[in-house]
């Protein structure tokens, strides 16, 4: 096979089954080139190949994440001291009250002028030195502190939605008659891709791409999870989805043969090691 221009037929470009391996292609653009392809060992070879560099891709995921050299979290601590200190430096000292002019009144007829005071201005509020500098620390801790600080923020909005009144006046109510509060509709959570029926097709590409842990914060929660279904390969990609109105994490895997991925849908609230019940899917679809 020689070059990556996407032909219609034999021999098929890497581009062209790239697309179809992506799930990029229509459902019948997708079934039509699966039926000319079955046969195809030439095909089904590189199938494989992109089955396994997702695989190996994923397993990343799993490995520590090395630490920032001493030397240049030092030297971006001494700039980012720099930084600070040029900062403060230009802020100052409170300044101190400045006469502003006042224009002499006018005297009135018969009366002597009187002598105005001079008015001063409000002293101009300090302004906030910067924060001292912070201690550099490893992208791993950075990365959970901002999974952290997203689900604070959901969790605020959530509860924000759920006390949300809405008050209208009655229709010929009186000025001083108040309407009955009603309480807001429960939504879904914002940004949480939907599945209905066991139909993963909709979400399959973005989850796949996705390695968001949602409620079950950490790779070893995750492991955890997928062991009490009996799941001991490595995802490829994970992210949470309603399955059915019901929040959960969705993980996809390797399915065993080329195109083939296995679905496994988690309830993050009870899913465990010895607990089978926490599984909320588990299917084999074909892309």
């Amino acid at each position: 096979m020689t070059g990556n221009v996407r032909r219609p037929g034999p021999p098929w470009s890497v581009d062209l089954l790239a697309d179809l391996h992506a799930g990029a292609l229509t459902a019948q653009e997708e079934d039509e080139l699966r039926a000319r392809i079955a046969d195809d060992a030439e095909a089904q070879e590189i199938l494989a190949a992109l089955d396994a560099t997702l695989s190996d891709l994923g397993a990343l995921s799993n490995l520590p994440v090395p630490r920032m050299p001493e030397d240049i979290a030092a030297r971006l601590d001494d700039v980012i001291a720099a930084e600070q200190r040029s900062r403060v430096a230009q802020v100052g000292a409170p300044g101190i009250p400045q006469q502003t002019a006042v224009a002499p009144a006018l005297p009135e007829a018969g009366y002597p002028a009187q002598r105005q005071l001079p008015a001063f201005a409000a002293p101009a509020a300090p302004r906030t030195a910067a924060h001292p500098p912070s201690n550099v620390v490893d992208l791993a801790a950075r990365r959970r502190k901002r999974l952290g600080w997203g689900a604070g923020l959901l969790t605020a909005a959530a509860a924000v939605v759920g006390v949300a009144v809405v008050v209208a006046p009655q229709p010929g109510a009186g000025d001083n008659v108040v309407g009955q509060p009603s309480a807001a509709p429960t939504s879904a959570s914002p940004g949480v891709p939907e599945v209905e029926g066991g139909n993963f097709g909709p979400v399959f590409g973005e989850v796949l791409a996705a390695k968001d842990y949602g409620q079950l914060e950490s790779p070893e929660k995750l492991k955890q999870c997928l062991a009490g279904g009996g799941v001991t390969s490595t995802p490829v990609g994970f992210a949470p989805v309603r399955l059915d109105g019901r929040d959960a994490v969705m993980s996809i895997l390797p399915g065993g043969k080329s195109g083939s991925w296995r679905v496994v849908v988690l309830d993050p609230k009870t899913c465990g090691p010895t607990n089978p019940e926490g599984v909320l899917a588990d299917e084999v679809i074909n892309r």
